[in-house]
């Protein structure tokens, strides 16, 4: 008898999706999973940047807040994020950086 179970939901954060050392590893690690066993979204909170255009264009789901970030928008997109991840009921969500 095979249990099929459903793919583990993934959110990746990043501050933004221009090109960086951690983008990159995103860019280039992303292919490498297993799309029977995980459902991945990429968020980033500024702008898609180069390797976000890159990414969508591959056919990957990139969520962009399009806020800057600030001591006054802090809150702001913390509760988006949260709300992000309470709606969509991810499994897993993996920040990179100081402010993903």
């Amino acid at each position: 008898m095979v249990i099929k179970t459903k793919p583990v939901k993934i959110l990746f954060v990043h501050q933004n999706l221009n090109v960086g050392g951690a983008e990159l590893l995103r860019k280039y690690s992303i292919p490498y999973f297993d799309y029977t066993k995980y459902e991945i979204d990429i968020l980033c909170i500024e702008k898609k940047g180069k390797i976000g255009e890159e990414l969508e264009r591959k056919g990957y789901n990139v969520i962009c807040l399009q806020k800057e970030i600030n001591v006054k928008n802090s809150l702001a997109i913390t509760w988006q994020i949260f709300s992000l991840i309470r709606k969509n009921r991810y499994d897993i969500a993996q920040s990179s950086l100081f402010y993903g």
